[in-house]
């Protein structure tokens, strides 16, 4: 019966950093910072149709394909939660929220030195996000997203630019389904 005792408690933590693990960072929400924020007389779901578009200066190495990723994911965030009507790049359609993400870093970080040390190597995704009403052409909002992951060891070898991605879809869709405000909630 003594020996239960030590082995009770490896298996407890055992467990403990399992479920750590399986809860950590590279899949939480992204962040966001209002650089202009939605206006209180703006009140969202006005909008029926959203034209989601990201962009990337050529110094920020993000591929075609890695746009069209996150956008895809974006919109499957967004297809779950209902919210619009349609969700298109081109949409010309009146109503429509243009969602514009400016991707201004956008690093693999290095998965070794991650393995080495927490906190090397590490994986970002920084834009900016504009919302712009279509049929007025008004900027409606503007919003710093990023997202970063820095966990090290076995965690941060297994972890790619993919799954961080998914952090920094749930920030922008975060933005976009923000509940409608009374002009009184300032």
């Amino acid at each position: 019966m003594a020996n239960s005792r030590p082995r009770n408690l490896i298996l407890m933590a055992s467990c403990m950093l399992t479920a750590l693990l399986l809860s950590a960072c590279a899949h939480s929400a992204g962040s966001y910072d209002p650089v202009s924020p939605i206006k209180n007389e703006i009140i969202l779901s006005n909008y029926a149709n959203l034209s989601l578009v990201a962009n990337n200066d050529n110094i920020v190495p993000m591929t075609a394909y890695d746009r069209e990723r996150l956008i895809n994911t974006i919109v499957r965030k967004l297809q779950a939660a209902n919210r619009f009507k349609t969700i298109d790049v081109a949409s010309s359609e009146s109503n429509t929220l243009v969602a514009t993400i400016q991707i201004t870093n956008y690093d693999r970080g290095n998965a070794f030195l991650r393995f080495l040390l927490a906190g090397l190597g590490q994986i970002h995704i920084d834009g900016k996000l504009t919302l712009v009403g279509r049929d007025t052409g008004e900027q409606v909002g503007h919003y710093d997203v990023s997202k970063t992951f820095a966990w090290g060891g076995l965690y941060g070898l297994g972890t790619t630019i993919e799954q961080v991605e998914e952090g920094f879809a749930e920030a922008v869709v975060e933005i976009l389904l923000q509940k409608d405000r009374k002009p009184e909630d300032t």
